[in-house]
């Protein structure tokens, strides 16, 4: 939110550029009657907007223009006059100012002159901001381009973070909704190396497999680790024709490598492309059956579904890591739940749970494992979010720690689904009495300080909120903005007041937080179409109802 400073030393022409900017745009609004006043403010504030008149008796607005940008040199300035003098306009423009309006002409001319300015702010931050910068030094491309790359193979983005366009920012060459085919590859030296020889190893491994992948397709590489390398491959051509190329190019560079430089390579291959979405899997797999692979030979080429053979021992074997692959997907829950995202919870939730149902002959410490993983996430945020004594009264919370308390795993799904919506129910709860909360804090303070010069920023600073959240969520609940309810609490304040007669119109602006009492005139007849007086007359005359 920006704020915008209205100085003049006439103040009907403050209080009445004050009252349309505070009830016709969203800007935190401040008003001085002199220059000096202005500074003050400019000292203690960010000023975004200036509106000032350039004649003033003590500081003229070309000056206050030059004292505001020497800290806040981002300020755009309009000046006003009374008069139509060019040679000050062209002064002024000469300064940066965005625009010259007379005081003639409507506020509607003046509104055009601040949305400019809020445009002009607008662009300046976008053109400064630190995304803009980043992607200026195409030094830390390919680091932004690996992070993200390692981060979708171990799945550390968001299910629902569009990866396309992540894709296209950082310029990476593949394409979302074409499948791909990995290969990974574990790279060591039979020779004593330090760490900027391994670099170089690393770096030679990946281009001179590049050079072998060209012919059929393109590939991107990640480091993953000091001596991993993950290339992500996609074609036009006939997968059928594709993998059976790349196993005998690996196999021919890992002959040359070995004989020629001493340099182990153990590749695996995936047996299939898989869609960009199902990538974190493949990739869990195949790293799986390297590692097994490797602790049996230091420099072996294998497609990933010839090592998961037809047997018991291993078909088992493939059912777990499906089960831990699944697992891992878990770290969204409590996202989901923060968030408030209920379908997308469930249906990650199901997913995960369906992983284990249907699988096969799966171990009682595989599911006891699964069951536990998701109760300590539930319990993790049950106590964070401090509901415990809430569920408790609809649910047995204790079985959330044992899965030995559920008769089978059938039942144990049954309870996590259950108290899951127990969760997101009490969830609302809580949420609706913060809202409660919030809107009868603000109203609360609005009524015990009215005579106080009220603004947004000090109602969010004395009740702990950020201002643009204060204002924007105060609006959504409540459909009236901020600033609205401080004149609607005051107007009412001043009608309870008008009603009793021994309490004198002039005593009744000051306590109400108003500057004057021509101020109070107008902004009371603003609101009711008749002045104080006319109202407590019509209100003794029996006219008022009360």
């Amino acid at each position: 939110m920006y704020r915008l400073l209205i100085v003049d030393d006439m103040p009907d022409v403050v209080d009445i550029l004050y009252d349309f900017f505070i009830f016709n745009t969203d800007l935190d609004v401040e008003k001085a009657y002199c220059g000096q006043e202005a500074l003050d403010i400019a000292k203690k504030k960010k000023i975004d907007i200036l509106i000032s008149d350039i004649n003033m008796p003590d500081i003229n607005g070309l000056d206050l223009q030059n004292e505001i940008t020497k800290t806040w040199s981002h300020c755009k300035a309009i000046f006003l006059t009374g008069y139509d003098d060019f040679g000050y306009a062209q002064q002024g423009l000469r300064q940066g100012a965005v625009d010259y309006i007379t005081k003639t002409e409507e506020n509607s001319r003046l509104m055009q002159a601040v949305e400019k300015a809020v445009e002009l702010l607008n662009k300046e931050f976008r053109n400064n901001g630190l995304k803009n910068k980043i992607r200026d030094f195409s030094t830390i491309m390919p680091i932004l381009q690996n992070n993200f790359l390692t981060d979708l193979l171990e799945g550390n983005i968001h299910p629902i973070f569009d990866v396309k366009a992540r894709l296209e920012e950082l310029q990476i060459n593949l394409n979302s909704e074409h499948s791909v085919l990995l290969l990974k590859a574990y790279v060591t030296s039979q020779q004593q190396t330090n760490s900027e020889e391994n670099i170089e190893i690393l770096h030679g491994v990946r281009e001179t497999v590049n050079e072998y992948i060209t012919p059929v397709g393109t590939a991107v590489s990640v480091f993953i680790a000091k001596n991993e390398i993950v290339w992500i491959i996609q074609t036009s051509k006939d997968w059928a024709n594709v993998i059976p190329y790349l196993c005998d190019a690996m196999s021919v560079m890992q002959n040359v490598c070995k004989d020629e430089f001493d340099i182990l390579i153990s590749f695996m291959l995936s047996n299939e492309p898989v869609q960009m979405k199902d990538v974190q899997e493949k990739y869990d797999i195949i790293s799986a059956e390297l590692d097994r692979a490797f602790n049996l030979e230091t420099d072996i080429l294998m497609i990933c579904s010839d090592f998961i053979q037809d047997t018991t021992k291993h078909s088992n074997k493939h059912q777990e890591d499906r089960v831990r692959f699944a697992l891992k997907k878990l770290k969204w829950l409590n996202l989901f739940l923060q968030n408030k995202q209920k379908n997308e919870y469930f249906a990650l939730l199901e997913s995960v749970l369906n992983v284990v149902s249907n699988s096969r002959s799966i171990s009682y410490d595989i599911l006891n494992e699964t069951y536990s993983s998701i109760a300590v996430k539930l319990l993790t945020f049950i106590n964070a979010m401090r509901l415990g004594q809430q569920i408790r009264s609809k649910i047995d919370l204790g079985k959330l720690t044992d899965f030995g308390h559920h008769a089978h795993w059938e039942a144990a799904v049954e309870f996590i689904m259950e108290i899951s919506e127990i969760i997101f129910e009490q969830m609302d709860m809580k949420n609706e009495a913060h809202n409660k909360t919030l809107i009868s804090g603000v109203n609360s303070y609005i009524e015990t300080h009215l005579d106080e010069k009220l603004s947004t920023s000090e109602i969010a600073k004395a009740l702990n909120y950020n201002r643009s959240y204060l204002s924007r969520r105060y609006k959504e609940l409540t459909g009236n903005k901020l600033i609205e309810q401080i004149w609607n609490t005051r107007i009412a304040k001043a009608k309870e007041m008008l009603k009793q007669e021994e309490v004198k119109i002039s005593d009744i602006y000051s306590e109400l937080g108003f500057d004057s009492s021509q101020y109070f005139i107008r902004i009371f007849r603003k609101y009711t179409n008749l002045s104080p007086q006319e109202y407590r007359d019509n209100f003794l005359d029996g006219k008022e109802e009360n």
